[in-house]
């Protein structure tokens, strides 16, 4: 997505810099302030010096809070998991696992989409990365690699090559290298296109929910065959599993329609 830190070796290396009193004054004052705006703090006629501490300060901080989030992440995914495995961990307040999910989306504010993602991305890859890897490779990366590598391998002599060169390399890198060797693409195609379409907000959470219903991505799991299930994926299996009786019911329909109006028609032309 436009404007992501993707996280790496660098930026983990980076932020164990440590600021300045001056630099840590100014952090203070940027995340403190309730009354000034941003270019009030940050002015345009900024000092030479002020802004030579500043550049730094926010890019550490930042950092910071963008590798913190690589670790986390996983960590909340491995905590759904495990509720999705036992669910004494939550059956004293809900009935099933999706209304422990969708409970902890309420409290938190996290999107259920969200926290099925943070859970797959444990899923494949917490027994396998050690906490420092996510720092130095981050989900993104992790993402691409996950697209050649079938769900269960993550810990095959060929993943940990995936997952040693991403340590080492730019996401930019990683998409050439992924390309070359597995025809993937490359970013273009890791970055996908998007289909839209109108709809109002009752219909939008309805379609969420659904999208994101364990039962309905384990039937598309069954019809396609594939590992990774996302909204694209259970489109497409009921595409395939209502296609032929929809287009046929549908040809029925249009077939009888022009019927009735070629009917209507040729009475009116008797009556003409």
């Amino acid at each position: 997505m436009a404007g992501e830190i993707v996280v790496s070796a660098q930026t983990a290396e980076y932020t164990k810099k440590k600021l300045t009193p001056t630099q840590d004054n100014i952090l203070k004052a940027i995340l403190g302030s309730k009354t000034k705006t941003i270019e009030q703090m940050i002015p345009s006629d900024i000092a030479v010096e002020d802004f030579k501490q500043t550049l730094p300060a926010v890019c550490i901080q930042l950092g910071k809070a963008a590798v913190m989030e690589e670790v986390l992440i996983p960590a909340l995914g491995r905590l759904m998991l495990l509720a999705q495995q036992r669910e004494e961990l939550w059956n004293d307040k809900y009935d099933k696992y999706d209304d422990f999910v969708a409970g902890v989306g309420a409290e938190t504010g996290y999107k259920r989409t969200s926290l099925y993602e943070f859970r797959h991305l444990a899923d494949r890859w917490s027994h396998v990365v050690e906490g420092a890897g996510f720092q130095r490779i981050g989900r993104v990366k992790l993402k691409r690699i996950g697209g050649v590598i079938d769900k269960g391998k993550e810990d095959t002599n060929k993943a940990k090559e995936l997952l040693s060169f991403a340590e080492t390399h730019t996401l930019e890198e990683l998409d050439e290298m992924l390309d070359k060797k597995y025809h993937t693409g490359g970013a273009a195609a890791a970055t996908g296109a998007y289909n839209k379409y109108p709809c109002n907000k009752k219909q939008a959470k309805e379609h969420a929910k659904w999208f994101s219903t364990p039962e309905v991505m384990a039937f598309a799991t069954s019809l396609t065959g594939k590992k990774s299930i996302g909204t694209a994926e259970i489109i497409d299996a009921m595409i395939a599993e209502c296609s032929t009786e929809w287009l046929k019911q549908g040809a029925q329909i249009i077939e009888s329609v022009q019927e009735e109006v070629e009917s209507t028609e040729a009475e009116e032309a008797v009556e003409a």
